[in-house]
Order: structure tokens, then C-alpha cells, then sequence
């Protein structure tokens, strides 16, 4: 996500500066030593994020930075692992995505495309084939830990060029940039029995996984604990998911979902191709915002055989380890 005179200026600068180099433009002050020596502390994801399981996503973006240039803020949608922003852009309607952390060393997304070093040991990386449809930017933090921005279009404006895509994804990761480096995200309202308060890949043996999905199936943590991968999902073979979310109650069920009873617990079964996922609701998020509840998903892709026994066996496993709802 976000990459010459001023080349050999940087790169000067770079072998004592790991933050980055930053053009210096006329009329603005050089940074001084102590200046240069602050923006050279390395900040890792924890110094600024704080604890990564309570984070409230929604609060990680300088909205001045992000509206002065980027697009106007219109609403937000908050989940344990993410927060949307509704975003009014010059070129349409966006929805901006900001969480998913991610580490680096588990990362099957390749080489970037582009990288730009950044002040305090950050690095914006590029992604430009990752979604035709989408635009992709990664904030990475010297202890290996990645903050993604995704940035789409919408039903309303479904031809917004993916050039301004990307322009609203490099402004939220400045953004972001601007306000972590002042001040830390304030915290999840988690209340008791609230999934926020759960890890994911504890919820079940790895063992009982594999058996569910019929094979080999190692389990890929995520930082947060909101999500557990077990398996490589961008390869063949067995694959599972656990993931905790937030969701607005829908008035209507989806086309594709079909309504059952997993383990005594009302579910939603959506099947496609060669996967399975069923979801259960679980208590409301925020009592004070009416609509919002806490969501279970589990989705399986085993190595053969029906996609759907698989997710239900595994979600009966993982229903039997949550709190009371």
C-alpha cells in the first residue's frame, strides 16, 4: 500500500533515517536534529495501537486529514476487526475499510507492487492486482504487524475509477499515520460475554478442525484473536474459518442464505461452490445502538465431500464453546 536528485537524498538519509525520507518542499522548515531523531524511533503496532483485541477501528483515522483531501466522512460501521467508513469522494461514493491486522510473516500476498517508507520504521505497501474491483493499501509496523485499508466502490456509484479508489486509500493511510502517531485508538465497549473477549483459534482442538474438514489443516492466528484460518484458502486442499463479527440485523433474509437449527442454535447456512458458511447470532453488540449484534461464522472447505456437513460439524464445536448469549 502506500512507494531523484531526491533519490540519493533519501537514500542517504535512509541509512540513518529507517523511518523514510520526506521531500522537503521551499518555504518549509528543515527538520531539525532532534526532529529527525524523534521521526526515527521505530513505533511498533502495540506502541500505538494498544491492546490489538479492543481496538475500536473507527477511531484510527485524523477525519481533518481524511476530509481535507480524500472525501467526507457521511457514516461508519464498526466491527471487532475492522471499522467502514462511508466515504463521499470527488469521483462518487466509496466505502473505506480500515483493520485486519495482519503479520507480515504469515502474509500470502507475495512482493508488493510498491513500497514507501514512512517515518518510525512504518512502510506503506501496494497491492495492484489483488481485486479489479477494489484498492488495496497496507500500513506496516516494524514488529511485522500490517494495518489494511480497502477501499470500494458502491450500488450508488458503481463506476468510480480504481485510480480514485487508490487516491482515498493512500489519503486514509496518511490519515491513519496522522492520528496514531498522536494519539491511541480508544477501546471496543466489550461487554460480558462479548466474542471481542474470545481467541478464536482456542475455541477448538486443531484436531477436531482437521477431522471436520478431512485433512491436514495447520492453524494461522491472526493478531487480533477475532479470526481464526486453518489451512491455506488461496491453495487447494482443506481449509476452515473462524471469525467473529458485528452486523446490522437485516429485516429480510439474504437470497442465498437458508435458515436452520445448528447445535440448538438459530444459524444461517450459505453454501457456495466448494465452501460451506454458517453463522449464528449472539448478543447485541452495544445495547445502547439497537440493530447491532455480535455474529459467529464458520466456514469449511473440506478436502471432498458436502461443504456444508463439514461447516456444520465444525460450528457445532465452536457453538459449544461460547458464552451464554
Amino acid at each position: 500500500m502506500g512507494r531523484i536528485g531526491r533519490v540519493a537524498l533519501c537514500a542517504l538519509v535512509g541509512a540513518v533515517l529507517l523511518a523514510g525520507c520526506a521531500v522537503v518542499e521551499r518555504g518549509t522548515a528543515v527538520p531539525d536534529a532532534r526532529e529527525m531523531e524523534r521521526l526515527a524511533e521505530p513505533l511498533t503496532a502495540r506502541d500505538v495501537l494498544g491492546e490489538l483485541a479492543t481496538i475500536d477501528y473507527c477511531t484510527t483515522l485524523d477525519l481533518a486529514v481524511m476530509e481535507a483531501t480524500g472525501g467526507t466522512v457521511r457514516w461508519t460501521q464498526e466491527s471487532f476487526g475492522w471499522c467502514e467508513f462511508g466515504v463521499v469522494a470527488e469521483e462518487g461514493r466509496v466505502v473505506l475499510r480500515v483493520g485486519d491486522l495482519a503479520e507480515v510473516s504469515t502474509s500470502v500476498l507475495g512482493e508488493p507492487d510498491g513500497t514507501v517508507a514512512q517515518p518510525h520504521g512504518w512502510r506503506m505497501e501496494r497491492y495492484a492486482d489483488l481485486d479489479p474491483e477494489a484498492c488495496y493499501r497496507f500500513l506496516v509496523f516494524p514488529d511485522g504487524i500490517s494495518l489494511q485499508v480497502e477501499v470500494t466502490r458502491t450500488d450508488v456509484d458503481p463506476d468510480v475509477p480504481v485510480a480514485a479508489l487508490c487516491r482515498v486509500a493512500e489519503v486514509a493511510v496518511g490519515a491513519a499515520r496522522a492520528w496514531l502517531v498522536e494519539k491511541p485508538p480508544t477501546r471496543l465497549p466489550l461487554r460480558e460475554g462479548s466474542l471481542g473477549h474470545l481467541d478464536a483459534c482456542a475455541l477448538v482442538p486443531q484436531p477436531e478442525v482437521e477431522a471436520a474438514v478431512g485433512g491436514p489443516a495447520p492453524a494461522r492466528p491472526t493478531p487480533t484473536g477475532h479470526s481464526c484460518l486453518w489451512g491455506r484458502w488461496d491453495l487447494p486442499g482443506p481449509a476452515a474459518l473462524v471469525a467473529f463479527t458485528v452486523r446490522v440485523v437485516e429485516s429480510e433474509e439474504r437470497e442465498d442464505e437458508f435458515p436452520e437449527t445448528v447445535a440448538g442454535r438459530a444459524a444461517a447456512v450459505l453454501p457456495a461452490d466448494d465452501t460451506c458458511l454458517v453463522e449464528t447470532p449472539h448478543i447485541d453488540f452495544d445495547p445502547d445502538v439497537p440493530g447491532e449484534v455480535e455474529v459467529v461464522g464458520v466456514e469449511a472447505r473440506p478436502a471432498e465431500g458436502d461443504a456444508c456437513a463439514a461447516a456444520r460439524a465444525l460450528a457445532e464445536r465452536v457453538w459449544a464453546a461460547l458464552p451464554a448469549a
